[in-house]
């Protein structure tokens, strides 16, 4: 079950996730609960757990949620023809992997960023300036 919260709230980590991974569509659901609807990839339990396991980064969090569906198709890929009708999601893995690649890189260079503003650049201070600047 993909149980999520409807409406979706932007302003929650989970909100957030979801509009970044683009898993927004729902479903009413009659077994669930008002205000919960069914949504197409994963539960809001599923989105709370990944952003937990990732310390709340939310690029990172997509890139696992990725890797995680590219090995569950990469797992049960399959290639099915009857007569003229043909299914093959046997290379959906390698896409969704590269989607998960593109989210990890994402969020290496904004750690890179946050990191490259903590420092500061300070000229020498006499013993006066230090007075002024109390």
């Amino acid at each position: 079950m993909t149980a999520g919260a409807y409406p979706l709230d932007p302003t929650t980590p989970v909100g957030q996730l979801r509009a970044k991974v683009g898993d927004t569509r729902s479903t009413e659901d009659s077994s669930l609960p008002a205000g919960q609807r069914a949504y197409a990839i994963w539960s809001d339990l599923e989105l709370e757990a990944t952003l937990a396991s990732n310390d709340g980064d939310l690029l990172r969090t997509a890139g696992d949620l990725y890797a995680a569906l590219a090995a569950s198709y990469a797992a049960q890929g399959r290639s099915i023809k009857v007569d003229t009708i043909a299914l093959d999601n046997t290379d959906r893995g390698p896409d969704l992997l590269a989607i998960a690649r593109s989210f990890y890189t994402e969020a290496r260079e904004a750690a890179a960023a946050a990191a490259a503003d903590i420092f500061v650049i300070a000229t020498s201070l006499s013993r006066d300036d230090c007075w002024t600047l109390l």
